[in-house]
């Protein structure tokens, strides 16, 4: 908390604290800190390591990676997206270069 230079932010964190405990309240108030202190949420990080897959694969196996991969957050969290991400990123590069070889390959048989 003392990480917040927002005087009113951190007075409704403590505040906050200081109540019963309200879910919805926290959960409002920490998506709000994230925003004024520029962190990206989970998905937000999902969605742009997602896109670093985009140029090896097709539309749609992007968005259905990407929607799968959402999914995952949503049952079993972050890291479990986020390596699942990866492992996809990995699977279309790695098939992207083998694509690329095989036509070079083609191209100097021809």
């Amino acid at each position: 908390m003392s990480n917040l230079t927002d005087d009113q932010l951190r007075m409704r964190v403590q505040q906050c604290l200081e109540r019963e405990p309200d879910f919805e309240q926290m959960k409002s108030l920490w998506v709000e800190i994230q925003e004024r202190t520029g962190q990206k949420s989970s998905s937000e990080k999902l969605s742009l390591l997602l896109e670093s897959a985009r140029p090896y694969c097709t539309e749609e196996e992007y968005l259905t990676g990407r929607a799968e991969a959402l999914a995952i957050l949503a049952k079993l969290g972050f890291r479990a997206a986020r390596k699942f991400a990866i492992t996809l990123h990995d699977q279309f590069k790695m098939r992207s270069r083998e694509m690329e070889e095989l036509e070079s390959s083609d191209h100097n048989i021809a």
